[in-house]
């Protein structure tokens, strides 16, 4: 062990400038096992195989070689160890984890192992709190006092920051989850206490890079809002004009992101252990609020929606969108203009008349449609406290931090569903949907037309009153069967929900079912003679349809002839999607190459076994250098088809 230990520290001294082949090789490894590192990965891999790969060799020769490099056998095992290391870190971190990080800008690496220390800590601190509620056992009751709601609303309020935020929207995530859980979660209150004044005003002066004195003749230090991302704070610019200043927590940034990682680790570990996780797709859920929390972070994603949606709305006289002043914002500031009217949660206390309060819940859903079926772009979050009323009906609209936006497909397939319940059409309904979701292959059509017609025979005869819950109803519906409802739909649905609410806050009994009816002729189409109902439009519709309906009996006919005599045939293509052949491809492949490296092998084994053959130099035979060279590249496919598996995960 002394020879070894002093061989090694010999090395390192006198062969320094052997680091960058090292270096070279290591990337070289990387890419024999099909894999792109950062060059930390390459460094560190690359450094700790050669030390193993030449201890390899002197643990060998007894000493006999003092010199790293000397020999080409210490290079290809200093190769073959750096594999086994970059397979082990994979091993360890993931398949893949641990190097999903930017390749751009100047390397911290201090940062970085602070950063991964407080990482590694929190997403202990929230399994060991998982754990404490019993979230972690494979079975949990469904209800009662120690049921998955209360389990869960014990845990997300223990865990904190923004655990309580997420279970806040999970509570909105009725489509998903069922009453006994989001009622539990609803319960979750953010005690979140303001930023101290002098933290506000340097963040503010960070952030303007000026004297706060220069940009606002006064700031009210007291918040008119404080949440878990930032606080809202009144203000007079120096010219005057009142303003509201949005300020980003300081720290919140680092402390969302150490806690989005621990919250997505966290989802993928519940599905793995516990039923009820894999039942409310967790995993998918953290996902999507990581996303959508994560694009709150930066409010000049806000100001963008905000301009965006003020453009489309334009041409909607009476809406008032605040003018964003986006010199005196950032991605931690937000500086625009103060809108001075009651909220929708406000607005009869504040002397709002009925008539006035109901043209302006007309105007509301007016426009929320339009934004909805027409331009793809809506507020996500309509609720009473973003919308305000001025007399005469007009509307303010605040806080864009939530926009959802829908595609071509989504769209069509909206204005299909609106028609289909207009229609009161179960099949429709079923045609709005798989025009934009995957149908699972084992679906039971016939089944879900049967509970689609229980659905419009419970929601939309005639003497039923119909609400934007029925939509959530549906979403669960569908759900049963297996088809999962694209987030941008579900969003939509649930920001109608909402929407009601709001409405029936405004003017008490408003029916935004019955209302939408009438007014999404008016935003959807425009070009139509006034008067058109929805049932005028699905008229026409099928007056299109007709050139189509007319084939049918003839196509019909010629089908049931080709039976007849025996001529029917279908010709079906085998793997004609590229998806199905590249998955095909990978696995022959890997097949091939998971057969060939253990035969390969086994033929350099028995070839370096084999007595007699040429003479090289120093004694060595032709056989044994064959067999060798056959050996290492048998380690290096079994290497590549272990780094492939563990890149894409075992499960």
């Amino acid at each position: 062990m002394g020879l070894l230990a002093d061989g090694l520290q010999g090395a390192a001294i006198e062969h320094l400038w052997e680091i960058p082949l090292i270096l070279i090789l290591s990337w070289l490894a990387a890419r024999l096992l099909g894999t792109s590192r950062s060059w930390i990965s390459v460094v560190v891999t690359g450094l700790i195989g050669w030390i193993l790969g030449n201890a390899l060799v002197y643990a060998l020769s007894e000493g006999a070689q003092s010199n790293p490099g000397d020999s080409v056998e210490q290079w290809v095992l200093a190769v073959l160890a750096t594999m086994l290391v970059q397979v082990a870190t994979d091993l360890v971190a993931r398949p893949g984890a641990a190097w999903r990080h930017s390749r751009h800008g100047l390397p911290r690496p201090i940062r970085a192992t602070r950063d991964a220390a407080a990482q590694a800590r929190r997403s202990g601190e929230i399994l060991a709190i998982a754990a404490r509620h019993g979230l972690t056992r494979a079975d949990v009751d469904e209800t009662g006092e120690g049921g998955i709601g209360v389990r869960l609303r014990l845990a997300l309020q223990d865990a904190g920051g923004m655990f309580v935020k997420l279970g806040q929207v999970m509570s909105t995530r009725t489509d998903i989850l069922p009453d006994h859980i989001t009622g539990q979660l609803a319960r979750l209150q953010d005690n979140v206490a303001p930023v101290p004044p002098e933290e506000v005003r340097r963040v503010l002066e960070s952030e303007l890079e000026r004297p706060l004195e220069e940009v606002f003749r006064r700031v009210e230090w007291e918040p008119i809002a404080a949440a878990s991302i930032g606080q809202v704070h009144a203000a007079v610019l120096a010219d005057g004009r009142e303003v509201v200043v949005k300020v980003r927590r300081p720290g919140i940034a680092r402390d969302v992101r150490r806690d989005l990682q621990a919250l997505e680790r966290m989802g993928g570990l519940l599905e793995r252990r516990a039923a009820w996780a894999r039942q409310y797709r967790v995993a998918d859920l953290a996902e999507e609020f990581a996303q959508g929390l994560r694009r709150e972070l930066d409010f000049r994603i806000e100001a963008r929606n905000g301009r965006e949606l003020a453009a489309n709305m334009a041409r909607e006289p009476g809406v008032r969108v605040p003018e964003v002043y986006a010199g005196l914002s950032s991605a931690a500031v937000l500086v625009q203009e103060r809108l001075v009217a009651p909220s929708a949660r406000r607005a009869a206390e504040a002397g709002i008349d009925e008539e006035d309060r109901r043209r302006a819940a007309a105007l509301l859903l007016r426009v929320f449609l339009r934004q909805l079926l027409v331009d793809g772009v809506y507020h996500a979050d309509p609720h009473p406290g973003n919308v305000f009323v001025y007399p005469g009906g007009d509307l303010g609209l605040i806080d864009f931090g939530a926009v959802g936006r829908l595609g071509p497909l989504q769209l069509a397939a909206l204005r299909d569903l609106l028609l289909a319940l207009a229609e009161r059409d179960p099949r429709g309904l079923l045609r709005a949907f798989t025009s934009v979701v995957d149908v699972p292959e084992a679906l039971d059509e016939q089944a879900l037309r049967r509970a689609l017609s229980a659905f419009v025979g419970r929601h939309l005869t005639p003497g039923a009153t119909p609400s934007a819950s029925m939509l959530v109803e549906l979403l669960r519906l569908l759900a049963e069967f297996g088809i999962a409802v694209p987030a941008e739909l579900s969003t939509a649905f649930r920001g109608l929900v909402t929407l009601e609410g709001t409405l029936r806050q405004l003017a008490p009994g408003f029916s935004l079912i019955h209302e939408a009816q009438t007014i999404a002729v008016e935003v959807v189409g425009p070009a139509i003679a006034p008067g058109t109902t929805l049932q005028d439009l699905a008229t026409a519709e099928l007056i299109r349809m007709a050139p189509v309906l007319r084939e049918l009996p003839w196509q019909a006919d010629r089908l049931l002839d080709q039976a007849a005599r025996g001529d029917l045939s279908a010709r079906i293509r085998v793997l004609s999607h590229q998806d199905d052949v590249r998955v095909l491809s990978r696995l022959v492949n890997r097949l091939v190459l998971g057969l060939l490296a253990p035969l390969l092998g086994l033929a350099a084994v028995l070839l370096m076994r084999t007595p007699g053959g040429p003479v090289l130099t120093g004694g060595t035979r032709l056989y044994e250098v064959l067999g060798g060279v056959g050996l290492a590249l048998a380690t290096v496919l079994i290497l590549r088809v272990v780094s492939a598996v563990l890149r894409e995960g075992v499960t």
